[in-house]
Protein backbone atom coordinates (compact mmCIF):
# COMPACT_ATOMS: atom_id res chain seq x y z
CA UNK A 1 0.00 0.00 0.00
CA UNK A 2 2.89 2.86 1.02
CA UNK A 3 4.07 2.51 -2.70
CA UNK A 4 0.71 3.91 -3.82
CA UNK A 5 0.90 6.55 -1.12
CA UNK A 6 1.26 9.66 -3.73
CA UNK A 7 -1.29 8.35 -6.26
CA UNK A 8 -4.08 8.99 -3.71
CA UNK A 9 -3.82 12.19 -4.87
CA UNK A 10 -5.46 11.17 -7.78
CA UNK A 11 -8.64 9.36 -6.22
CA UNK A 12 -11.54 12.33 -6.85
CA UNK A 13 -12.89 11.15 -3.30
CA UNK A 14 -9.57 11.94 -1.51
CA UNK A 15 -8.06 14.99 -3.33
CA UNK A 16 -10.53 18.50 -3.45
CA UNK A 17 -8.69 18.86 -7.00
CA UNK A 18 -7.75 15.90 -8.24
CA UNK A 19 -3.76 15.20 -8.90
CA UNK A 20 -2.85 18.17 -6.80
CA UNK A 21 -2.47 18.25 -2.47
CA UNK A 22 -3.77 20.52 -0.23
CA UNK A 23 -3.79 21.08 3.52
CA UNK A 24 -6.96 18.88 4.04
CA UNK A 25 -4.97 15.69 1.74
CA UNK A 26 -2.15 16.50 4.43
CA UNK A 27 -4.38 16.19 7.52
CA UNK A 28 -5.59 12.88 6.01
CA UNK A 29 -2.24 11.38 4.99
CA UNK A 30 0.88 12.72 5.83
CA UNK A 31 3.02 9.98 4.48
CA UNK A 32 3.65 11.47 0.86
CA UNK A 33 7.10 10.59 -1.10
CA UNK A 34 9.23 13.68 -1.91
CA UNK A 35 11.60 11.54 -3.07
CA UNK A 36 11.94 12.69 -7.04
CA UNK A 37 10.02 16.08 -6.48
CA UNK A 38 10.69 18.93 -9.21
CA UNK A 39 10.64 22.18 -6.50
CA UNK A 40 11.22 25.59 -7.61
CA UNK A 41 14.49 26.84 -5.61
CA UNK A 42 13.00 30.45 -5.70
CA UNK A 43 10.23 29.22 -3.77
CA UNK A 44 11.78 26.50 -1.68
CA UNK A 45 13.90 29.70 -0.40
CA UNK A 46 11.48 31.72 0.28
CA UNK A 47 9.09 29.71 1.92
CA UNK A 48 12.11 28.66 4.44
CA UNK A 49 13.14 25.43 3.39
CA UNK A 50 13.39 22.51 5.48
CA UNK A 51 13.31 22.96 8.81
CA UNK A 52 16.01 20.28 10.49
CA UNK A 53 14.57 20.11 13.69
CA UNK A 54 11.64 18.92 12.56
CA UNK A 55 13.80 15.49 11.89
CA UNK A 56 11.72 12.52 10.17
CA UNK A 57 8.56 15.27 9.82
CA UNK A 58 10.49 18.14 7.98
CA UNK A 59 9.40 16.91 4.72
CA UNK A 60 5.18 16.72 5.99
CA UNK A 61 5.93 20.12 7.47
CA UNK A 62 7.35 21.89 4.21
CA UNK A 63 4.52 20.32 2.33
CA UNK A 64 2.00 22.25 4.81
CA UNK A 65 3.82 25.16 4.26
CA UNK A 66 3.88 25.08 0.71
CA UNK A 67 0.13 24.68 0.59
CA UNK A 68 -0.26 27.22 3.20
CA UNK A 69 1.71 29.98 1.44
CA UNK A 70 -0.57 29.41 -1.75
CA UNK A 71 1.87 26.56 -3.86
CA UNK A 72 0.41 24.09 -5.59
CA UNK A 73 1.66 20.65 -4.91
CA UNK A 74 1.01 18.38 -7.88
CA UNK A 75 1.84 14.37 -7.72
CA UNK A 76 3.03 13.20 -10.90
CA UNK A 77 1.57 9.41 -11.91
CA UNK A 78 3.64 6.63 -11.78
CA UNK A 79 4.63 6.11 -15.10
CA UNK A 80 8.04 3.88 -16.23
CA UNK A 81 9.53 4.46 -12.58
CA UNK A 82 9.12 3.08 -9.23
CA UNK A 83 8.81 3.99 -5.51
CA UNK A 84 11.56 2.74 -3.39
CA UNK A 85 10.10 3.33 0.09
CA UNK A 86 11.18 1.96 3.59
CA UNK A 87 15.13 1.17 1.75
CA UNK A 88 17.54 0.24 4.24
CA UNK A 89 20.14 2.85 5.05
CA UNK A 90 17.71 6.23 3.49
CA UNK A 91 17.61 8.86 5.28
CA UNK A 92 13.93 8.26 6.85
CA UNK A 93 15.20 4.93 7.96
CA UNK A 94 17.80 6.21 9.54
CA UNK A 95 15.77 9.17 11.31
CA UNK A 96 13.03 6.79 11.88
CA UNK A 97 15.02 4.22 13.89
CA UNK A 98 16.62 7.02 16.12
CA UNK A 99 13.13 8.07 16.99
CA UNK A 100 11.00 6.11 19.63
CA UNK A 101 6.88 6.71 19.26
CA UNK A 102 6.28 9.84 21.58
CA UNK A 103 8.95 11.46 19.57
CA UNK A 104 7.67 10.82 16.19
CA UNK A 105 3.85 11.72 17.30
CA UNK A 106 5.07 14.77 18.52
CA UNK A 107 7.34 15.71 15.27
CA UNK A 108 3.93 15.18 13.70
CA UNK A 109 2.51 17.15 15.76
CA UNK A 110 4.65 20.05 16.18
CA UNK A 111 4.64 20.08 12.34
CA UNK A 112 1.33 20.61 12.30
CA UNK A 113 2.04 24.08 14.61
CA UNK A 114 5.10 25.23 13.03
CA UNK A 115 4.14 25.09 9.53
CA UNK A 116 2.55 29.18 10.12
CA UNK A 117 6.17 29.80 10.54
CA UNK A 118 8.62 30.57 7.88
CA UNK A 119 11.61 30.11 9.55
CA UNK A 120 13.13 26.91 11.43
CA UNK A 121 12.21 27.59 15.60
CA UNK A 122 14.48 24.86 16.86
CA UNK A 123 11.45 22.95 18.29
CA UNK A 124 13.06 20.03 21.10
CA UNK A 125 11.57 17.11 22.32
CA UNK A 126 10.82 17.14 25.83
CA UNK A 127 11.26 20.82 26.56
Amino acid sequence: FVSFGNEMAWNASFSNDVGFIDIDCLNTYMTFNVTGAFINTEEFIKIGMLKPSLKAAAWYEFLLRACHNGLKVYVAPKLGYSHTVNRSGSYMDTVSSTLSKEEGDWLVNTAKQEYFFKEDRNKKFGE
